[in-house]
């Protein structure tokens, strides 16, 4: 399961932020490696345990070896299957494989959560465990009505949306009692206003405005007032435009590289004005730049012309002055070999740019005794090879 691949992974990094073992094979085994990997794991588990199933009480003999405990011991045994149990029925989605290839949309606060409970545990700040449970409930109510904030953006709520949102709330996994209020909340329109993050986390902000993105995909109308509603929940967020055109063009690039999962979309109205929107954001971000894309393509043909006829003739001054400088503006230009002869007819403050120059790095050679070559590795490696 991908939800529990990554909180053992997220949390041995938290036990072992800079191991120098990771990722690299030895032949030695170590036992003494062995046995803390086991106790770092185990304690992860016990974590884990008590965070997803909070109303148990197991205990483990903490100076049984790990491997033992499984083996042997039933209390464990009991644990880590009511353990799966949860996961399956909180993280998954029904119908769908518990691998966990389809998990639930509220899986990402809960896994979060855990995590930064997890952390606090591992560096003896004992934070309260109902207090951190309580939070994450409280983030997936300010998902929910954010959600709602985005199907009501165009005043009218679809009857599509009306039963996607009625299974998000269902898949909050909040009590029956929490849920009922939410319904009856999102019956009247909510406010931008209202919107908030009791955890303002910039991860978490991306992952909120994300999943409104997508869900504005699926209501089957074209409604420009959600994609406004999120610009202004964006900014709302302290999330500037370039950050938020960023989320936009990820989510696009999300649809483009996974297209045949989404082919019930395509006769979609609303993922047709997706795909017109983020190909306006792409010709701005195009104009924007444009005369700067065409000076460089210019400058680079004139360049490429230039090099091109001096394999033919003798460049006039001003032909070869244009040539180094546009090299020293170069940005794909590693190193540039050129004859002394040629260096030495440059002007002299333009032959100054090219010695000085590290990136590019301009070597001159000859048939003649030259210094050029001889000073740049000098400087570049501070000894002189030629004595």
């Amino acid at each position: 399961m991908v939800y529990l691949d990554t909180l053992i992974e997220v949390g041995l990094s938290f036990l072992n932020p800079s191991s120098p073992s990771r990722g690299r094979s030895s032949h030695k085994i170590d036992p003494a490696e062995i046995q803390k990997k086991e106790h770092d794991l185990f304690q992860l588990i016990r974590l884990f345990i008590r965070y997803h199933l909070p109303q148990s009480h197991y205990r483990f003999h903490d100076t049984v070896p790990f491997q033992k405990l499984l083996e042997e011991d039933e209390t464990l045994a009991r644990a880590l299957v009511q353990l799966e149990e949860a996961l399956v029925e909180k993280i998954t989605l029904k119908g769908y494989s518990s691998e966990g290839s389809r998990l639930n949309l509220f899986a990402f606060l809960q896994l979060y959560c855990c995590l930064k409970w997890t952390r606090k545990m591992l560096s003896d700040q004992v934070p309260s465990l109902e207090t951190m449970i309580r939070n994450e409930y409280r983030l997936r109510e300010e998902l929910i009505l954010s959600f709602a904030a985005l199907i009501w953006a165009d005043g009218q709520v679809t009857e599509v949306e009306d039963q996607v949102f009625s299974q998000y709330i269902e898949l909050t996994g909040l009590p029956e009692s929490f849920q009922e209020e939410l319904r009856k909340r999102v019956k009247t329109p909510v406010g931008i206003e209202e919107l908030s993050l009791s955890v303002p986390s910039p991860l978490l902000k991306h992952f909120l405005l994300e999943q409104m993105i997508l869900l504005s995909l699926i209501n089957n109308q074209e409604a420009w007032q959600e994609i406004e509603l999120i610009e202004k929940i964006g900014l709302q967020f302290g999330i500037g435009k370039e950050e938020m055109d960023g989320l936009f063009l990820g989510t696009a690039d999300f649809f483009d590289r996974h297209a045949h999962r989404f082919s019930f979309l395509q006769d979609n109205p609303s993922t047709r004005e997706f795909q017109d929107y983020m190909n306006d954001k792409v010709m701005s971000q195009v104009k924007l730049n444009a005369d700067r894309i065409l000076r460089e393509v210019q400058e680079t043909k004139e360049l490429y012309d230039l090099m091109l006829q001096a394999t033919e003739r003798p460049l006039s001054e001003e032909e070869r002055i244009k040539v180094f400088r546009d090299l020293l503006n170069s940005k794909d230009v590693g190193i540039v070999v050129v004859d002394s002869a040629v260096l030495a007819s440059l002007p002299e403050r333009l032959r100054l740019q090219l010695s000085g120059s590290v990136s590019p790095t301009v070597l001159g050679i000859g048939t003649e005794e030259d210094n050029t070559l001889r000073e740049t590795i000098r400087r570049a490696i501070g000894v002189d090879l030629w004595k």
